[in-house]
C-alpha cells in the first residue's frame, strides 16, 4: 500500500566479501545460521567455494501463461508443484519457474547477504537463475529461504539439492537503524511477488 517501504538500500563502496574462512568461522561460532529441513547446518554440511553454495528446495512455482498486470492477483499465472526427490523433474526449454533455496539463512546484524547470479555452466546445469533480491538483510530485516527466478535456456532435469546460487556477505560499515522487516521475511519456499 501506499507509503510501504519498497525494499533496503545497500551501497556496496568496494568493501570486499568476506572470505570462504571467515565464512566458515561464523557457521562455526553459530553467528550465520543455515537450516536445512529444520536441522542447523554445521561447516561439514555446507559447500564452501568463493561463497557458500545455496541449493535448490523441492517447492517450484511454475509459470503457465498470461499477462501480469500490476495489482491483479498474479496467482492464478502460477502452478505450485514440488520437485521429486527419487525422479528428477523434466522441463522443457523456456520455462520459467520460481524455486527457493533448500536452506533457510539467517544473516547476522553488521553484514548483508550478496546472492550470485548464476549462468548455467556446460549442458549439466540447463537453466539460469537470480534472486529476487540480490542483497539480503541481517536479522530482523529477513530470515528465511530465498526465492529465485529461473529460465530453462535447454530442455532438462531439474531436482531438489541442484546447485542453485551462491551467498557471499560483505560486512556493513554502519548498522542498520530501524530495521524494518522485510515483507518476504519468514518465507518457507519459493514466494510469488508481494509488491
Amino acid at each position: 500500500k501506499q507509503g510501504d517501504a519498497l525494499g533496503q538500500l545497500f551501497v556496496n563502496d568496494g568493501q570486499d566479501y568476506c572470505s570462504d574462512g571467515h565464512l566458515q568461522r561464523m557457521v562455526a561460532a553459530g553467528e550465520l545460521v543455515l537450516r536445512r529441513e529444520g536441522r542447523t547446518l554445521t561447516v561439514s554440511d555446507l559447500c564452501f567455494d568463493h561463497g557458500m553454495v545455496l541449493t535448490m528446495g523441492e517447492n517450484v512455482q511454475i509459470y503457465k501463461k498470461g499477462v501480469i498486470e500490476p495489482g491483479n492477483s498474479i496467482e492464478k499465472h502460477f502452478t505450485k508443484g514440488e520437485l521429486g526427490r527419487t525422479i528428477p523433474n523434466f522441463f522443457r526449454q523456456g520455462t520459467f519457474f520460481l524455486s527457493a533455496s533448500a536452506e533457510h539463512v539467517e544473516i547476522p546484524c553488521g553484514y548483508a547477504g550478496y546472492v550470485v547470479e548464476r549462468e548455467p555452466w556446460g549442458m549439466s546445469i540447463p537453466f539460469h537463475a537470480h534472486s529476487n533480491a540480490l542483497y539480503v538483510g541481517p536479522v530482523p530485516v529477513f530470515q528465511g529461504r530465498i526465492t529465485f527466478e529461473n529460465t530453462m535456456i535447454i530442455d532438462g532435469y531439474i531436482a531438489p539439492g541442484m546447485m542453485q546460487s551462491k551467498l557471499l556477505l560483505v560486512p556493513l560499515r554502519s548498522p542498520i537503524n530501524g530495521g524494518a522487516s522485510s515483507r518476504y521475511n519468514n518465507q518457507k519456499g519459493a514466494t510469488l511477488s508481494r509488491l
